[in-house]
């Protein structure tokens, strides 16, 4: 094993030699290229391509897709077309000096070669051989390919360089234009993109300002609605005349929702609310209004049958401290009236009660008189007593049509009710021009109502007349 591996080195060593005895038979010329292979690290066994990317690295880098690539994208357009065209004219005059060397090898080819002389050409032959052996055995060519010509096989290196510089630049070529494609493609897309971005800023920030204004202008239109509906501009005194206009302020609540306005409009609306509602109750006791634009109207009558207990503090408490003191004035005038009206109902009732008395013992001059009227059980009574009516005892209505009260008389004594004339007769009411009168036993209990026109009489026993006459 240690032979072996001796005799490639011993046989380096030789050719080594060879190469520097062949190189004292060369030309200066030919000494220095040969000097400038060495240094490059061209060795023997290198093929022409071998040499030409080791003696020209700097170009062949500078060719290499990466750096073209890069290269690229820092060119614009008119940079690629000063370039397209620097490199149509290295091949034109690359084509013409390849021309030349073409004819000055056949040139040489038609002299007769002297034995034992190295020469240029001789040597450039050597190479071409090796290399085309070399390139047969390390690449094949596929077997879908067709197979090269004689003529292709035995054509000199500077032809198939010729080829190969022709593919290397329309590689090149191939590669600017799509990386021109890609650069120019990817430019329009930023554009695009800048373009759609700035348009969709433009937008967003158009809308946000639009509505920006729109719920500004909403805010407006809330505020002014809500002091139409106050007659001072402290908005102290609600108007009375705005109050069925509440709800278009709700609708002008409604646009401020989800916005910073809100808050504060919700709560000048529940405020409002509560007084409008807290005026209506008030004015609900009287029979017009007693409160008009937050001031109190002292005409107004209390309704007779007015309860001012059923008001309750939560209704009365508006948070309008000026309303809330009115709104208390208010209800105790009408407490006021109630209580003056029912001392001057009781004083007419008891003088009807007297003159009523009087006018039946005038009328019939029959009966019981000055009977005490607490007594009387008008509860049972099938007609409604009315003070007024019986106070008005001047009236025709309260006479009885002759013969009337007679019968009535007679039969209730036909019937048990009474004897003799043992009954009291009292008035009580003046319904569509007949007066009406209740007939008790002496002890106060109720019989029966009379109409003194008709003589239809109605009680509550069974087995007779049930209904009412009018």
């Amino acid at each position: 094993m240690t032979e072996e591996k001796k005799k490639p080195q011993e046989q380096e060593n030789e050719e080594s030699k060879l190469d520097f005895e062949k190189a004292r038979e060369m030309t200066v010329g030919e000494a220095v290229r040969k000097d400038s292979e060495i240094k490059a690290g061209v060795t023997e066994e290198d093929g022409v391509l071998d040499k030409y990317i080791k003696q020209h690295p700097e170009e062949v880098a500078s060719q290499k897709f990466d750096t073209i690539t890069a290269r690229y994208e820092k060119l614009d357009t008119a940079t690629l077309d000063d370039f397209i065209k620097q490199q149509r004219e290295e091949l034109e005059q690359s084509s013409l000096l390849q021309d030349e060397a073409e004819k000055k090898f056949s040139d040489s080819s038609e002299e007769p070669v002297q034995f034992g002389t190295v020469t240029e050409d001789t040597f450039i032959a050597e190479e071409t051989v090796r290399q085309s052996g070399t390139e047969m055995a390390s690449d094949p060519e596929p077997a879908e390919e067709p197979l090269a010509s004689a003529k292709d096989k035995n054509a000199p290196f500077y032809k198939k360089r010729k080829l190969l510089l022709g593919a290397l630049f329309a590689l090149i070529l191939a590669v600017f234009a799509a990386g021109f494609g890609m650069n120019y493609l990817n430019r329009q897309r930023s554009q695009q993109q800048t373009s759609g971005s700035s348009a969709d800023k433009a937008s967003t920030s158009s809308t946000a300002s639009s509505s920006k204004d729109s719920t500004k202008e909403a805010a407006d239109e809330f505020d002014s609605l809500y002091q139409s509906f106050f007659a001072d501009d402290q908005q102290t005194l609600p108007k009375n005349s705005e109050f069925t206009n509440l709800s278009k302020l709700e609708t002008a609540l409604k646009q401020l929702a989800d916005t910073d306005y809100y808050k504060d409009a919700k709560s000048k609306y529940d405020k409002l609310s509560r007084q409008i509602k807290a005026v209506q109750a008030v004015n609900g006791k009287f029979t017009s209004d007693a409160i008009a634009d937050g001031k109190q109207v002292e005409s107004a009558a209390v309704k007779s049958d007015a309860n001012f207990d059923d008001l309750s503090s939560e209704t009365l408490n508006t948070g309008n401290a000026s309303l809330d003191t009115l709104l208390q004035k208010v209800i105790a005038a009408g407490r006021e009236q109630l209580a003056a009206k029912g001392s001057s109902s009781s004083q007419q009732a008891a003088s009807g009660e007297s003159s009523a008395a009087e006018s039946n013992s005038a009328v019939n001059g029959s009966g019981i008189s000055g009977y005490d009227s607490s007594t009387l059980d008008r509860s049972r009574s099938r007609v409604p007593y009315s003070a007024e009516a019986v106070a008005d005892s001047a009236n025709s209505a309260w006479a009885f049509n002759p013969g009337v009260l007679e019968k009535i008389v007679a039969t209730s004594q036909e019937r048990g009710y009474i004897s003799g004339n043992d009954y009291i007769l009292e008035p009580i009411n003046i319904i569509n021009g007949n007066g009406y009168y209740n007939m008790y036993k002496p002890d106060g209990t109720y019989l029966f109502s009379i109409n003194c026109k008709t003589g239809y009489f109605v009680g509550n026993a069974s087995g007779y007349s049930d209904g009412l006459d009018y």
